[in-house]
């Protein structure tokens, strides 16, 4: 249980853009990574003449999201496990950060909102440690 508690969740889409921007041995370009985001993988009908496409990159917000809810229940109250677990987002958020910055292959939409998922993780973290100490002075 200590370890669900402990993994960045955050990490999980982090790494799957990697996966998917990994081209071979070296990173995609960026047009590559957009058309493998830009594709549609599942079509689903909806009512008599409309269709939701999904593509990978629709899911990877989605997963995102979903991640990032499961981090806000886990900082929920203050103990060592969690500050680990804040070193570990904090890490995941400065690693995110990198490779926007560096390689072009994560110079997308997804990926920096991906990313700033990944800095509201941090920031809620920081708030709810600062609130945690701010009343425990009291």
């Amino acid at each position: 249980m200590s370890f669900l508690k402990l993994f960045p969740w955050m990490a999980v889409p982090v790494v799957i853009y990697n996966i998917l921007a990994l081209g071979g041995l070296a990173f995609s370009s960026v047009e590559a990574i957009r058309l493998r985001l830009d594709t549609d993988f599942l079509v689903i009908p909806i009512g008599l003449s409309a269709s939701w496409n999904i593509t990978p990159g629709h899911a990877l917000i989605c997963c995102s999201i979903i991640m990032l809810f499961i981090e806000f229940m886990k900082s929920r109250s203050i103990s060592s496990i969690n500050v680990l677990s804040h070193a570990s987002s904090i890490f995941i958020f400065v690693i995110s950060i990198v490779e926007f910055l560096i390689f072009p292959a994560f110079a997308t939409s997804v990926f920096f909102l991906i990313m700033l998922m990944c800095l509201m993780d941090v920031v809620s973290r920081l708030t709810l440690l600062s609130a945690f100490l701010r009343h425990g002075d009291e």
